[in-house]
């Protein structure tokens, strides 16, 4: 009986999925930004917004222009017509980075170009027709799982993502996974 099979594979060869492109885009923004957005400006800005509007009205009933027995409907128009616009403007910058990460994704030709990835006793080996790069083990810093791929970090930001359709199933990748990790911390270990 020989040994047991290695959950490494000696090669992977592949090509990347928009959605797997997709998702290890927002894998890497989440790191590089790791307390997440700073809503304090933006708490700040709704206030001042809401009192804008209010103040406006008071001024527009001030001036004549909006009876006392109008405000509440011109109000709630008012309010309305705010919500309604940052609703629609969230809406469109969604719609608008989701179309710029597609035409980086077919301007990329990951869907196209296949990526080779090797590993053996040093580390882990990258390769496209572009270029070729080399990460030792003792660099691979975290092993992030994914439903969409399992990601590499060699950097805080920065990692080589490997798509779960190669895997036979979650127990497969959970091996590969924890080999990887042994294999770094073994590593770390020895230097």
């Amino acid at each position: 009986m020989g040994p047991p099979p290695s959950p490494l594979p000696e090669r992977l060869v592949f090509t990347y999925q928009e959605d797997e492109a997709r998702a290890y885009s927002r894998l890497v923004w989440a790191r590089r930004d790791r307390r997440g957005p700073d809503h304090g400006n933006f708490r700040a800005a709704m206030i001042a917004i809401t009192l804008a509007i209010g103040l406006s009205v008071l001024f527009a009933n001030y001036l004549g222009l909006v009876a006392f027995s109008e405000m509440r409907p011109v109000l709630f128009t008012a309010y309305a017509a705010f919500v309604a616009g940052a609703l629609a403007y969230h809406a469109m910058m969604r719609i608008r980075y989701r179309a710029i990460g597609r035409a980086m994704y077919r301007d990329s030709a990951m869907g196209i170009e296949a990526c080779e990835m090797t590993f053996d006793a040093s580390g882990v080996v990258y390769k496209n027709a572009k270029f070729e790069l080399r990460v030792p083990w003792a660099a691979v810093a975290e092993v992030i799982e994914n439903s969409l791929i399992v990601v590499l970090l060699f950097q805080s930001s920065q990692g080589l993502p490997i798509p779960t359709r190669l895997f036979s199933g979650a127990a497969s990748r959970a091996s590969f996974a924890a080999a990887i990790r042994n294999h770094a911390s073994a590593a770390r270990r020895q230097s």
